[in-house]
């Protein structure tokens, strides 16, 4: 998520500043909304106007200082996250779980299925960007800029460790 939200945030304007944080060390980040806020103020603070939430139910920390300082969007992660701030999450990088699952149950009923690791990407629905219903005017930008994130994941996954 993070590379895929510098790749574009770059190509749209090289100029940007990309700053990334983390809530916690490991795993314990996820469930950390108190630090997650902090953060979020802090980010705030330094002028951050978008903040890429990839942080589990540390999420409900970023959205609420979100609402204290104002004047911010937030992109949501894994599914639409609109309803934690339907004002504040303009979209959500999402993960089409459903899509998946009903690929390798479907590969198993035709006895196709074999166990091992598969990418899913852009190009074949295993992610996507959800705009969120609030920020509809948006969606052409999605449109827009479709086939050059396709082109770039492409190049991110030949580099990227097996």
């Amino acid at each position: 998520f993070v590379e895929g939200f510098r790749a574009g945030a770059e190509a749209y304007d090289p100029s940007v500043n990309v700053t990334v944080l983390y809530v916690g060390e490991s795993f314990e980040g996820f469930g950390m909304p108190e630090r997650a806020g902090a953060l979020t103020r802090e980010l705030r603070a330094g002028g951050v106007d978008i903040i890429l939430m990839i942080a589990g139910s540390s999420n409900a920390g970023i959205v609420d200082a979100a609402r204290e300082t104002g004047d911010v969007y937030l992109i949501g992660e894994d599914t639409d996250q609109s309803y934690l701030a339907p004002n504040l999450v303009v979209a959500s990088v999402v993960k089409e779980i459903d899509a998946i699952v009903y690929h390798a149950v479907e590969n198993e009923i035709m006895g196709r299925f074999a166990p091992g690791q598969e990418v899913w990407t852009l190009e074949d629905g295993g992610t996507g960007l959800f705009i969120s219903p609030r920020f509809d005017e948006y969606a052409r930008v999605v449109a827009d800029w479709r086939e050059r994130a396709i082109a770039a994941e492409k190049d991110y996954l030949k580099t990227a460790a097996p």
